[in-house]
């Protein structure tokens, strides 16, 4: 893999999800990372909560803790459902 930068250091790991919904795994974190046309699906609350988590990187890169529950809410066909339900309990606690 060619270096790839995410917030959290070099992707060690990648693995798209679907086209534009790609996740990426550092040696210390990970989350995903979305294209422009699949941001725009993503609710401005959650973009601004994803933000403050990516280190300067921008509103495009979704952390694994908790940021990620916005791309399992706007893309619940690519997520398995209790995955989905878990991403409502914890979207609830920053939107």
């Amino acid at each position: 893999m060619a270096a790839i930068q995410t917030p959290w250091g070099p992707a060690e790991y990648m693995d798209t999800l679907a086209p534009g919904i790609v996740f990426y795994a550092s040696n210390s974190h990970g989350g995903f990372h979305l294209s422009p046309d699949r941001l725009e699906k993503i609710d401005p609350r959650a973009r601004a909560f994803a933000a403050k988590w990516s280190h300067g990187f921008g509103d495009a890169w979704f952390e694994e803790d908790c940021a990620w529950s916005a791309v399992a809410i706007a893309f619940p066909q690519y997520f398995q459902p209790s995955q989905v339900e878990a991403a409502f309990r914890i979207s609830a606690r920053f939107i």
